[in-house]
């Protein structure tokens, strides 16, 4: 006598993965269906555009008719990438990116490009190290960097090296002047001071020279800041002062 025990369980599985197999074909094409649906140029449409990011410079108008070709089309459909693209061109956007809000807004985040300095006489340096050309003669409160072509990297690096030393001591920095020889030159101002002290730093040893006169002006020239004009720190142990309306004295 034959047992058929032993061939239950061979059975069992092949009913068992004849489902499953059932199961996914069926649930696929649910999927496959429901996309299609979704898909549907008809259905889901955009409806609203939001923008999230401060307008100062960039134009809500221009974004608007980047984005409003978008509006009608279906939600899931969109080409985000392409979109982000078109948007970046607009001016003064830094940095874009573009999202779907459920049911049927089209989220675009923006942030502009923020203005470091001014460079030479008609250009501007961003933040992120870009020099761009502008129209507008805006933002002058913004420091004034001059170099030779391609150096406002270096110029930018010595900024902000330069503010942290005369930073402490409350002087603002008006002006970084970096010329084709490699010398350097600063014009600070004490608070709202009126009138800047032009400082000649020479080619080397920048931040030791600059140290070293600093610690003179806190100790002693501080309250004499409003008449000082020229400091010059290109002497080896020393440095030499130029006072309003008078004549070069040594010191150090």
């Amino acid at each position: 006598m034959t047992d058929m025990r032993a061939h239950r369980p061979e059975s069992q599985r092949g009913a068992g993965l004849l489902i499953s197999l059932v199961f996914v074909i069926v649930f696929g094409g649910l999927m496959l269906y429901l996309a299609d649906y979704l898909l549907q140029p008809d259905r889901l449409p955009v409806q609203r555009i939001s923008f999230i990011g401060e307008f100062q410079n960039v134009s809500r108008e221009a974004l608007q008719d980047v984005a409003t070709p978008y509006v009608g089309k279906n939600f899931f459909a969109l080409d985000l990438e392409r979109l982000e693209a078109d948007l970046s061109k607009v001016p003064w956007v830094a940095r874009v990116s573009v999202g779907r809000r459920w049911p049927d807004t089209l989220q675009i985040n923006f942030r502009e490009t923020q203005l470091v300095a001014r460079w030479n006489d008609s250009q501007w340096v961003t933040e992120d190290a870009d020099v761009i050309t502008l129209s507008t003669a805006a933002y002058t409160s913004l420091p004034r960097w001059f170099g030779p072509q391609d150096s406002h990297e270096i110029v930018q690096a010595r900024h902000r090296q330069f503010s942290s030393i005369l930073g402490r001591a409350g002087l603002r920095i008006d002006a970084v002047r970096y010329s084709a020889r490699g010398a350097w030159q600063i014009e600070a101002r004490p608070g709202d001071a009126n009138d800047a002290m032009h400082i000649k730093l020479g080619r080397r040893d920048l931040q030791e020279r600059l140290q070293r006169f600093m610690q003179a002006y806190t100790q002693s020239l501080v309250h004499m800041n409003e008449k000082l004009r020229v400091v010059d720190l290109r002497y080896p142990n020393g440095f030499a002062l130029q006072w309003q309306e008078t004549q070069e004295t040594e010191a150090g």
